[in-house]
């Protein structure tokens, strides 16, 4: 009996030192993306100017709450996806959640050829493009910057920090986890050696 229970620990020890190790993983890697997101973040905090934004003209044809908001199909015929400054999809405010925009509006959109002013995040890894602008003529809909920018932090130094906090929060969750699925595997080691 006490053979049985003692090769059940070994499982069970083998069992929970990989279980920590596959969720160190993930932890541990998230943390330099939302490193990354921040800095990110932090770079892109101010509303561009009306003269740096671009004229791009689509046709809507999903319309999301979540970002990105929009899935559209721009006039080249190439489809993309466009969102209302959330950045980075980190801001809980973000994207269709707006106030301003009724849930009547979000489903007139649909089906809209729009044209919208926008611009282009930089330092971010893909194309990732921001509303700042919205006309959807034919549905009489219209969002400038005061709707499109609402969604942003009004406190980037205090998104910095907790972006910054966050990864390191990540790190040592991630150290941690990793350093007790060795010390499991040891653990496992020392019994099997003992018998």
């Amino acid at each position: 009996m006490d053979t049985l229970a003692s090769t059940n620990r070994v499982k069970i020890a083998g069992l929970l030192s990989l279980f920590c190790f596959i969720l160190a993983i993930p932890i541990f890697l998230s943390a330099p993306w939302t490193f990354y997101v921040a800095i990110v973040n932090f770079h892109n905090r101010a509303t561009p100017k009306v003269d740096e934004l671009e004229t791009l003209s689509f046709k809507i044809l999903q319309v999301s709450n979540r970002t990105p908001n929009f899935k559209v199909e721009l006039s080249d015929g190439t489809r993309s996806y466009i969102s209302f400054p959330d950045f980075m999809w980190l801001n809980g405010k973000g994207g269709l959640k707006f106030q301003q925009i009724t849930d009547a509006d979000r489903e007139m959109l649909v089906g809209c050829l729009a044209t919208a002013k926008v611009n282009f995040v930089s330092w971010y890894v893909v194309n990732h493009m921001q509303i700042w602008d919205l006309e959807c003529p034919s549905k009489n809909i219209h969002y400038g910057p005061e709707v499109a920018g609402s969604g942003i932090a009004s406190e980037p130094l205090a998104d910095l920090a907790a972006g910054l906090f966050g990864s390191l929060v990540m790190l040592t969750i991630g150290y941690g986890m990793y350093a007790l699925s060795q010390s499991l595997k040891n653990e496992r080691a020392r019994m099997i050696s003992t018998g």
